[in-house]
Formats: C-alpha cells, structure tokens, sequence
C-alpha cells in the first residue's frame, strides 16, 4: 500500500470516517493506504484547515524567477514588443514551460515601473564632425549672451500643409471610443509645401522670406544681397552671420561676397542643427500651424498663416532661444561630440 496522494472527496470521506469511529484497518481497505499515510493525510489537512484561506491568485500572475528573467530579457531588449515577450521568456526557460499572455506580462511590467516611451529623433553624427562640434564647442563655450545676443541665426524650412509622420495627441477621458477621437489626416506627401527663410536674433524675429522654386547659390546670394545684408546693417547690432552648410551657403560665390562685404560668419560644423536655435523656432511655429489653423487649403492662406504666427513670437521666446548657446555646448562636450536634447 504505497498510496500517499487523495483527491479532496476522499479526504472529506476519510475524515468523515474517522470521526465516526471506523478502525483502521477498514480505511486501509477502503483507501488502498497504509495507516501511517492516513494519518499523516489527516494530521495535514486538520493544520491546513486551522489557517486563514488561501488568496485567490491569477494562474497567469509573474512572480519570483520568472519576473526576474522578464526584466532581464527587457533590459537587454528594450524593442520587444509586449506580443514578443511571451515568445523570448519560452525560449529562455524552455518550450515545455507554460508562460502567460502578453497581457500577463504587460500588466507585471507595468506595475515594476517599466513604461512603453517614444524614442526622439537624433541624427547620426560621424567621427569626423563629432570632433569637429566639440572644437566649436570648445572654442565657443567661453562666450556669454552678449556674445550671442549678437549673432543674426538663420536657415530654411520647409512647411507643408499636412505635415506627414507628425504626432498628435488629444486628453480625453478613458471612456472615450475610439471612433470617437478626431483624426490626424494624412495625406501622400504632404499636400503640398511653402519653402520659407527666416532668421532672428535676442532682439527678435527678422523677415520672413517665402523662397520659390528651389534654393540654388544664385537665388541665396541674391537674398544676401537684397535682404540679409540689409538687415545686418539696419540694426547694427550683429557681429556674426550664423548659416548652415547647406550647399548653397558654403558655394564659392557665397563665400566671396560675404568676404567682400565684411560679412563676419560663424564657423559652424556639420550636421549640428541642434546647435542652431532657429530650428527651435522652425519647431514652434509648425506645431502652433498644426493645432491652432485649419488646414490650409491653398498656398496663399499657408504663407498668411506663418506669417501670423511669426508676428506673434514674443522677444522673451527670441531672448531664451538666443540665451541657450552656452547650455547646447554644454551638453556637445557631455555629449562628446553627440546629439544634444534640444
């Protein structure tokens, strides 16, 4: 009689037995187990009996070794999507393991602390021009915001009227369908586009020029000519001219005109549009067209509608932008030559 396991309506039955008096030997018979195995049940289950009740528990609830080996795979992994994880923990632990939902493991995730976050967008930077931002940085990180509250920044964008791949995100109540929620429209490529230059110092923001067709060397010198080089000497505050290295900007005709005109242009490195603060504004002004305009349904009214919001940017946002160059170098030699957070 080597039976030592019995199904819960056989120890009530044993139990039962017991209390009224059956022997022994007649449970042995009954129950195919010896005397000691009987009494060892009863002696189990009268102490298990005498504690509170068990909580109720998930089957598919993570803890202990599993939840351990969860957090490793995600801290090794962080592009796992919460439908892969089930499948990376099998492989870890073994195909004849049973292993919860996705659900399980999103819900056991969510409660350690671990979020699901968006990655910004970083450029990457080559070894040459990571070298090349820290020399900038360094040679640059002395200046304080008289130094760059005179320096005229400037580039070009290019603004569409339904700007493609652009987040948008409404605050509304959770019980709040789906269907429910406005859209973001998405049109192929865009709708369509105005290439707008525009430039700005601590003072403030400076003309805004809408560029037709493309931008070529000969069209930018002539917007050197006609309207840049004017608006440096017109305010006569502006040390240095700070442009990218656009092709255009950096074209032999260019170069020579600024030389000629004593035009004193930043040394700017490559690929560092998180250096320039104009695209800060760039920024700003495409989210404020996005969530306070309607779409715009022709050219004219996207040109009026920059334009609006140009008129509106206060002196402090210019001021801010203008005063943030030494936090930006700050951050490249942090960095050590990296994307910066701005």
């Amino acid at each position: 009689m080597r039976r030592s396991k019995f199904s819960e309506s056989e120890k009530e039955k044993i139990i039962e037995l017991k209390g009224k008096k059956i022997d022994w030997e007649t449970l042995k018979t009954m129950f195919g187990a010896s005397k000691d195995t009987l009494k060892s049940m009863i002696r189990r289950e009268k102490i298990a009996r005498s504690l509170p009740p068990k909580l109720k528990t998930s089957k598919s609830s993570i803890k202990g070794r599993l939840g351990l080996l969860t957090k490793q795979i995600v801290d090794i992994n962080p592009k796992l999507s919460y439908r892969a994880i089930p499948g990376a923990v099998k492989d870890a632990v073994g195909s004849h393991v049973a292993v919860p939902s996705y659900k399980a493991f999103e819900n056991f995730l969510e409660a350690n602390g671990y979020i699901h976050k968006k990655l910004g967008k970083k450029p990457m930077i080559s070894g040459i021009n990571k070298l090349k931002r820290i020399e900038f940085s360094k040679n640059f990180i002395e200046k304080d915001i008289r130094f760059w509250g005179k320096v005229l920044w400037s580039d070009e964008t290019m603004v569409r009227s339904i700007p493609t791949k652009m987040e948008m995100f409404h605050k509304v109540h959770k019980s709040v369908k789906k269907h429910d929620l406005p859209v973001n429209p998405q049109i192929q490529n865009g709708g369509f586009g105005v290439m707008f230059w525009g430039c700005f110092s601590r003072a403030g923001v400076g003309p805004l020029v809408v560029i037709d067709g493309i931008m070529n060397k000969e069209s930018y010198l002539n917007l050197l000519k006609n309207i840049i080089l004017p608006k440096i000497r017109l305010a006569n505050n502006i040390d240095f001219f700070m442009q990218d290295n656009a092709p255009c900007h950096t074209a032999r005709l260019v170069k020579d005109f600024l030389a000629q005109e004593n035009v004193p242009v930043l040394p700017w490195p490559a690929q560092s549009p998180d250096l320039n603060p104009i695209e800060n504004l760039w920024a700003l002004i495409k989210r404020k067209l996005a969530s306070e305009f309607s779409t715009p349904k022709t050219r004219s009214e996207l040109i009026s509608n920059v334009e609006t919001i140009c008129n509106g940017i206060s002196p402090e946002l210019c001021q801010n932008l203008s005063d943030s160059m030494t936090n930006r170098l700050k951050e490249v030699l942090q960095n050590k030559g990296n994307s910066t957070s701005y």
